[in-house]
């Protein structure tokens, strides 16, 4: 994943450092036409433009038959996720982690639960310290 995003990156940059420097030369030079240069001259934003406006940016090489990995669905997923749809995922989350930590020590989470407890109650009465 690394590798296509430095490819992205570096394909960003060619693109900005290129337009920079044909923007350099066609404002250095003037057209017969006593008018400025303007960068819908340039072939390479001729060529871009021309893709299409949804195309953002070319496809870059060697990543055609490339797609996302299946454990990466969950990202999508998630990204997609409302808050009530997270809100109500909540109890299940805990309930996992709760069995788990069951499973590994019974003594430990009576134990986590209680000092939690505790410390609510501490709270609520104001007996904690400042």
């Amino acid at each position: 994943m690394w590798t296509v995003v430095a490819l992205m990156c570096l394909e960003k940059l060619a693109g900005v450092i290129g337009n920079a420097g044909t923007a350099a030369r066609s404002a250095a030079t003037a057209s017969p036409q006593g008018r400025r240069p303007s960068v819908d001259d340039d072939p390479a934003v001729q060529i871009r433009s021309s893709a299409g406006a949804d195309d953002e940016a070319a496809p870059l090489i060697g990543v055609e038959g490339l797609e996302p990995p299946k454990w990466a669905s969950v990202d999508a997923q998630v990204a997609a996720a409302s808050v009530w749809r997270t809100v109500r995922s909540l109890p299940a989350a805990a309930g996992v982690v709760v069995r788990l930590a069951w499973a590994t020590s019974r003594r430990l989470t009576v134990l986590a639960g209680l000092v939690h407890v505790a410390s609510g109650c501490a709270t609520a009465f104001g007996l904690s310290p400042p």
